[in-house]
């Protein structure tokens, strides 16, 4: 069975920081639901600021990944079992690894 790399998938990790509190010394004034609630706002914050990274990336007309790109090429290694031994309910179900 030959494989296409047509089902590789192109990703970018973005991290949100809203734990601030977990580094510095806690306001011995704030209570521990004020201290919650800075902690809320900021992942709400940063949540919003997510969102309207991946909305302006989205709405970009810039090319996201290049065709040559190695990422494309990523599950050409992922099956290394012999296609012969692998049963026709597996390859089924891992169809993607496959195509």
């Amino acid at each position: 069975m030959e494989k296409k790399t047509g089902f590789n998938i192109s990703y970018a990790l973005i991290a949100l920081a809203s734990d601030y509190d977990c580094w510095r010394p806690h306001d011995k004034t704030k209570c521990k639901q004020g201290l919650l609630e800075e902690i809320i706002s900021n992942m709400k914050t940063a949540t919003n600021n997510c969102l309207a990274l991946i909305q302006a990336l989205l709405a970009s007309e810039e090319t996201l990944v290049e065709e040559d790109c190695p990422c494309r090429k990523s599950l050409e290694l992922a099956v290394w079992t012999n296609p012969s031994r692998i049963g026709p309910h597996e390859k089924n179900r891992l169809a993607a690894l496959f195509k």
